[in-house]
């Protein structure tokens, strides 16, 4: 018959103090969770299912993302319609433009997904329309 060798009090010990250590006190606790919410506070997530979406124009709705409220820069989603648009209009402000889905004719000029364009402050937006419809990422101040 083989003896096995039982563990010493000294290679329990430890092992068992992990598992009966005393709980974490109130403050300790606090801090912790001070930690985490901090790390969860610099996430700002919009679902796709979440926000509010609501007209800016006939066939032209926006739904707001983020706004920085110190420097009034919005982040957004703008849904166009098929054969809707927005009018000519001056930027006071660069605006940045994503389109996500369908395309979009800016005067001129045909954009499709994945094409980026900016419009400088102090230029004229030409009439933006889209035949087919569109989904836009705009990043832009607003006022």
């Amino acid at each position: 018959m083989t003896s096995q060798k039982r563990p010493m009090h000294s290679e329990i010990d430890p092992a068992m103090s992990e598992l009966t250590a005393p709980p974490v006190d109130a403050a300790r606790r606090a801090a912790i969770w001070d930690a985490v919410h901090s790390r969860l506070s610099e996430l700002h997530i919009v679902r796709a299912n979440e926000g509010e979406w609501r007209q800016l124009l006939p066939g032209v709705d926006i739904k707001r993302l983020y706004l920085d409220p110190s420097t009034r820069i919005e982040t957004a989603l703008w849904r166009i319609h098929a054969g809707a648009f927005v009018p000519a209009h001056p930027h006071t402000h660069d605006e940045e433009c994503l389109v996500l889905e369908g395309s979009i004719i800016d005067g001129e000029q045909a954009f499709a997904a994945g094409d980026y364009l900016m419009a400088r402050a102090g230029s004229m937006h030409a009439r933006l329309s889209s035949p087919n419809g569109a989904l836009l990422l705009i990043r832009s101040q607003v006022h």
